[in-house]
């Protein structure tokens, strides 16, 4: 069996680890609270459960589901080592949906954490850029080997290396050779958007701004958030809508997602399970739900729960009206070579789960959240998962790891 700590399945690198001067300058926001006021002035007050009650009922299959004496001491051994909070779900066809929520998303409050409890699910928001971006092929408004210079304003391609020779596809599968704006090991920058509202598309890629390209367009593979960002302002070049317009038009509302959302204007719902970092070790947890480079941009701001998420992922592999087989085809088929990240599609990877059996899907990971979506055809088996805290940093990275790899390996087994 393949599965080890390397690749897609096997690894949490889709986001390079941060510096020492980052790693600082996010506890010195954490532990002063000082000097980020856009932050502190949107942090609410808690006063109970109530606060984060996500009104919104699911369905599920999880009584007396075999899944579950396989799953609990996954999730409870995990929790026992430093992950706050866990929510997994894992869709099989023989016994249905089953979801396991344990821990809490409020510490300081003891507020249990739901089934159906809200959380940020990071880098999984570029798949639904991505679905976009392809629904816009199949309706005949982009080629996929279009030029982004045919959409994007003159003064951000010549601000980008090589921009001018980078195609929409190789946006979508990691290619472009464009600088990855959260590479930047600059807190600084990042304290500076500090999630207010100059935290924009734009005000994001100024931070690559002159930055040298990692290779010619289409030659490798580089991980690159900033290619997404560029994917948004095409999207709504495109559609002249602004993308939360768009994304709940061609994605929340047709397939019933009542408890995902993207606002940029208010990027933290009422509901959201709190984030946090185990910045020592010891389990004395930072709350860092409102330091994120990404709340508000097309590469990682979309908020969910694992419900929404899995319906999500067989809308894809399952629906071809809501994705055309063209689309569909363009999306899973010709793969690059990711390396340790397995095989990058357009918006999507792939991977070796075991004995020739691939899966397909997204990780996502914030300053103090971490995400999973993966679908496996062969099986017809859906996996999502939401934990918050960060995959990071020093104990949770190590034991988020641990987490992930043995629930692969139990998806590997059934």
């Amino acid at each position: 069996m393949k599965i080890s700590q390397h690749g897609i399945v096997k690894s949490i690198k889709l986001i390079p680890l941060l510096s020492f001067l980052a790693l600082f300058s996010i506890t010195a926001f954490c532990d002063t609270q000082i000097q980020f006021k856009s932050n502190l002035s949107s942090m609410p007050l808690i006063h109970d459960q109530h606060y984060y009650d996500n009104k919104v009922p699911y369905d599920d299959d999880s009584q007396n589901h075999p899944l579950a004496g396989l799953v609990e001491p996954i999730v409870d051994e995990s929790i026992a080592k430093g992950l706050p909070g866990v929510i997994v779900l894992i869709d099989e066809p023989d016994y249905g949906t089953y979801v396991c929520a344990k821990g809490v998303m409020d510490i300081k409050n003891h507020i249990h954490i739901q089934k159906n409890s809200i959380s940020r699910i990071g880098s999984i928001t570029k798949m639904f850029t991505g679905v976009v971006t392809l629904q816009l092929f199949q309706e005949h408004k982009i080629s996929l080997d279009d030029p982004i210079s045919k959409y994007l304003a003159k003064d951000i391609i010549q601000s980008i290396q090589n921009a001018e020779q980078v195609t929409i596809r190789q946006l979508l599968n990691h290619t472009s050779g464009i600088y990855n704006y959260t590479d930047i090991q600059d807190p600084v920058k990042y304290c500076k958007l500090g999630n207010n509202k100059e935290q924009t598309i734009l005000n994001c890629l100024k931070l690559i701004y002159n930055h040298p390209s990692y290779f010619p367009p289409g030659s490798s593979f580089h991980y690159s958030n900033s290619n997404f960002l560029l994917l948004g302002l095409i999207i709504e070049k495109v559609t002249h809508q602004r993308l939360n317009d768009v994304f709940r038009e061609r994605i929340f509302t047709p397939l019933r997602l009542k408890s995902t959302d993207y606002d940029p204007d208010h990027p933290f719902p009422k509901n959201l399970a709190r984030g946090y970092i185990d910045i020592n070790n010891d389990k004395s947890y930072i709350d860092c739900t409102y330091f994120d480079e990404a709340c508000r941009t097309p590469d990682g701001g979309v908020t969910s729960c694992v419900y929404d998420m899995a319906a999500f992922i067989k809308a894809i592999f399952n629906d071809r009206h809501f994705l055309m087989k063209s689309a569909f085809e363009q999306m899973t088929e010709n793969m690059f070579n990711a390396d340790e990240m397995g095989m990058a599609g357009l918006g999507i990877f792939e991977d070796d789960l075991g004995n020739g059996v691939s899966i397909y899907g997204y990780s996502g990971g914030h300053y103090s959240y971490s995400a999973e979506l993966f679908y496996v055809p062969a099986k017809k088996i859906t996996f999502a998962c939401l934990v918050n805290t960060s995959r990071h940093f020093t104990n949770s990275s190590k034991t988020y790891t641990e987490f992930r790899l043995r629930l692969f390996r139990l998806i590997a087994s059934l």
